[in-house]
């Protein structure tokens, strides 16, 4: 048997030895889990068996799905690629390759956030290069382009300086839009990324109005109830934390930073900030404009009654 074969080269893919499981326990559950999840990988090939619509079907229409691949993609879950390869083989005899992986990227595509990698680039990894699932998942789906990774190296050369909080960029004339590409989080692709968006935050992040500004544009979803909490919990997860030696979001910070550089936008910001940072401070200074308007104009008439 085929995964009988496969038990040495599988059993070296963990990180332990499997006291727990003899020989025959191991490849039972090699075979067991590895036929589900093959089953699950075939409802999105294009040869998509008939008995299977109706496990698509019901699926599609509960939260099982959100459950079953929060679960397949667990560290502890993995099961070694070439298993489920073989395995695949074996149900879909006509398999290769490219066909395997373009089902496995189209069953993730839907479950993973963000802009996935182009699905042409499929074809330019090697199956023995990928470990598991999760390996899938990094490499094939939640990674950027071979293109835009090079595009970002290039603009990420030079100095980097982080940028101000919310409220000092409105101020700045910035204007906080939600991302059209990505489902949340800035479409972050790996972990460094993630910590990169968390620095990311803290630097926007120093009051409750930065809070409210990023709830008001759909940017923060707060389940807190209280924007004092989420600048607390931002600003204490950045405490510690250290951004990737190439800062994900450095093009970004730059675009800003020569935004808020240019002098008419820092006298912009100069006057929003010291005049009129609330309603009450408007008025006065509405009210200062008028009173020098009436006292301009009484000299005015002083003068031209005079020259009478």
């Amino acid at each position: 048997m085929k995964i009988r074969e496969l038990e040495n080269e599988a059993g070296k893919c963990y990180a332990e030895p499997l006291h727990d499981l003899d020989s025959d326990d191991f490849v039972k559950l090699l075979l067991v889990d590895g036929v589900f999840i093959v089953q699950i990988i075939r409802t999105h090939s294009e040869n998509r068996p008939y008995y299977l619509r109706d496990m698509v079907a019901y699926c599609s229409t509960n939260s099982f799905y959100c459950s079953l691949f929060r679960d397949m993609l667990l560290l502890e879950n993995q099961l070694p690629f070439s298993v489920i390869w073989e395995l695949f083989r074996m149900i879909e005899n006509s398999a290769d390759q490219n066909m395997f992986m373009e089902a496995i990227f189209d069953m993730l595509r839907d479950v993973i956030p963000g802009k996935e990698r182009p699905r042409d680039e499929l074809k330019s990894f090697r199956l023995e290069e990928i470990k598991h699932l999760l390996d899938f998942t990094y490499r094939c789906c939640c990674h950027p382009s071979t293109s835009e990774m090079k595009h970002r190296e290039k603009k990420q050369r030079g100095e980097l300086n982080f940028i101000r909080c919310a409220t000092e960029l409105r101020e700045a004339g910035i204007k906080f839009e939600l991302a059209e590409e990505g489902n949340s989080m800035l479409d972050i692709r790996d972990i460094l990324h993630a910590s990169d968006y968390v620095v990311l935050m803290n630097h926007l992040i120093d009051s409750p109005k930065d809070v409210k500004i990023l709830c008001q544009n759909g940017i923060v979803k707060s389940m807190l109830g209280d924007d004092q909490a989420v600048a607390t919990m931002i600003n204490g997860l950045g405490v510690f934390l250290l951004h990737s030696p190439k800062f994900y979001y450095s093009e970004v910070c730059n675009k800003i930073n020569r935004h808020c550089s240019r002098r008419w936008n820092k006298r912009m910001a100069n006057l929003k900030h010291n005049y009129f940072y609330s309603p009450w401070a408007l008025l006065s200074v509405l009210a200062a404009t008028l009173l020098l308007l009436l006292t301009l104009l009484q000299a005015v008439f002083s003068v031209l009654s005079y020259a009478k």
